[in-house]
């Protein structure tokens, strides 16, 4: 995982590459920062999801990167 104040110094980053970093988890405070972001790559970790909170503020992404995930798409209630 990342720390929430990881990328607080780099607001004007502009493409961030983060495969194969064996990332379990992304705090939505990490990526916040990051309002100039255009490329995200976030292939082959281990994210079990990504909430729609963590791109709210990525207003300027335009390519995001999420394959060899193992993402839980389907939570079912039995």
């Amino acid at each position: 995982s990342l720390e929430d104040s990881v990328f607080t110094s780099l607001p004007s980053l502009t493409h961030l590459n983060l495969s194969s970093c064996s990332l379990t988890l992304l705090s939505p405070s990490s990526l916040s920062p990051l309002t100039s972001l255009l490329s995200l790559d976030l292939r082959s970790n281990m994210l079990p999801s990504l909430p729609s909170l963590h791109l709210t503020t990525l207003t300027s992404l335009q390519q995001l990167w999420l394959g060899g995930n193992s993402f839980q798409v389907c939570v079912c209630v039995w």
